[in-house]
Formats: structure tokens, sequence, C-alpha cells
């Protein structure tokens, strides 16, 4: 008798054993992959949020692409490559003076100032080393005063100070940039008189008051 108990209660804890192992298993991997569920339920919220951040993003960096504006500038003097060049709105005479490939060994390079945004339509005039210079400017635009002597360095001469001049005028002042910015500039002062509408007499009256630097 005693032992038949014995083997009924042996029975009573297998089967007991065989519930909570069945129990465990089945709790242990319903807890899996509630965790797995939760994990990949965030990782989807997660990569949701990133890619609305970068559609949110896109249309303002193709927006700024868009409206990049490009202007033109004009480079000349101690410079590898004298001309007009294309640059972007908010760009720096550094960008310029790189695109002209660069300043001549002569060029006075510590009275220019390269960080200086360039302004649209102007005029960036990089001295020579042994000129004398005071350079003023405006958002408008850039002017450039030469004061060593009085004469007028037709080579950087603004329209207004050319017509100063006896016999030019505005439309002669304007021939003499327009042969200027061709030519990169006037090598000697005779040479002036290859602009339509200057001879020799009107050459006789300006050779006194004008130079070449």
């Amino acid at each position: 008798m005693i032992k038949l108990i014995k083997q009924h209660k042996l029975v009573v804890l297998s089967i007991l054993l065989m519930i909570s192992i069945t129990l465990y298993t089945f709790f242990e991997k319903n807890r899996t992959e509630l965790i797995y569920s939760s994990s990949k339920e965030s990782l989807k919220v997660i990569e949701m949020f990133e890619i609305e951040e970068i559609e949110e993003d896109l249309p303002i960096q193709i927006e700024e692409e868009i409206f990049k504006k490009e202007i033109p500038v004009y480079i000349c003097g101690e410079v590898e490559n004298a001309g007009v060049y294309l640059l972007e709105e908010g760009s720096l005479i550094d960008d310029l003076l790189k695109k002209a490939g660069g300043a001549t060994d002569e060029a006075d390079m510590i009275s220019v100032n390269l960080a200086q945004e360039v302004v649209a339509n102007s005029q960036v005039y990089i001295p020579n080393k042994n000129e004398t210079l005071v350079q003023t400017t405006t958002l408008e635009d850039e002017k450039i005063v030469n004061i060593s002597d009085g004469k007028i360095n037709i080579n950087i001469a603004t329209v207004d100070e050319l017509d100063t001049l006896p016999s030019i005028g505005e439309t002669r002042a304007k021939a003499i940039i327009s042969y200027r910015d061709e030519n990169n500039g006037f090598k000697s002062l005779e040479e002036v008189k290859n602009v339509s509408g200057i001879g020799d007499k009107i050459y006789e009256g300006l050779v006194d008051l004008i130079k070449i630097e």
C-alpha cells in the first residue's frame, strides 16, 4: 500500500513538472515574440520618422540649389587671366582671383581684401606693388582712386574720370574702357590712339594728363 502511494505521488509530481515546463515554455515564447514584435514596431517608427525628416529637408535643399544666383564680376590688373567671370552670390574676391588663375608675382596683395564679397557687375582691380592706391568700396560700386600725381591711370579709370579729360566725353570714355577690357589693359600711352575716335590731335591734348600702370 505504501509503495502504491509513493508511485502515485511520483506520477503526480511528474505531471506537475511537465505542466510547469509547458507553461514556462509557452510564456517564454510569447514574451520573446512580444519583445521581437515591439522591437520591430519601434524600428518601423524610427524608420518612418527618419524618412519624414529626409522628405521635409529635400524641398529646402532643392529650392536652395534652384535659386542660387550667378553674378558677373570683372577682374583685371596683376592677374594671370583678366576678364569677366560668373560666380555664385556671396562669393569672395579670393574665389574670383582663383578663377582668374591667381595673382602675378608683381601683385600687391597686401592692399586686397580677399575676404570681401564680390558685387554684381563690379570691377576688382589687383594693383602692382609699385602703385600707391586708395580703394573705397560700397555695396553699390567699387572705385579705385589714384592719388600719386594727379594723372588719370587709363588702365583703371572709370567712365566719369575719363570724361573729365579734354575732347573725350562719355562716348570716347566708354570706347577706351571697351578697348582696355578687350586687350587686357594698355601697354603704352600711344596705344590709346588705337581707340576709335582718338587721333594724333586728341592724343596731344591727353598725353600730359594720363598714365598707365
